[in-house]
């Protein structure tokens, strides 16, 4: 990320990579919060911060299987994205 400030070739490439981490933690909070409102759980809003986000749920789910699968929604989006950017990486390069 420094580097972009010493040499300014790398700035698009550091903003493109910035950019993708951001979306990725935006993604990964919206499968918490699609899940959660499959169950009937109101998601009144995502807040993200440089150290990652979180999906602020008005309740927690009493049933805990529920509470489960809203928890391994987001590393699951996460498992599909990689699976998405592995081959495209390969492709290009990367």
């Amino acid at each position: 990320m420094l580097a972009a400030l010493r040499d300014p070739s790398a700035f698009w490439p550091t903003a493109f990579f910035l950019g993708a981490v951001l979306i990725c933690v935006l993604v990964h909070e919206l499968g918490h919060s699609r899940v959660a409102m499959h169950f009937g759980v109101n998601v009144s809003h995502i807040t993200l911060s440089p150290l990652g986000g979180a999906a602020w749920m008005e309740e927690v789910p009493e049933d805990p299987k529920i509470e489960a699968l809203i928890a391994i929604a987001g590393p699951a989006v996460n498992v599909g994205l990689a699976l998405v950017a592995a081959p495209l990486l390969l492709i290009v390069g990367g």
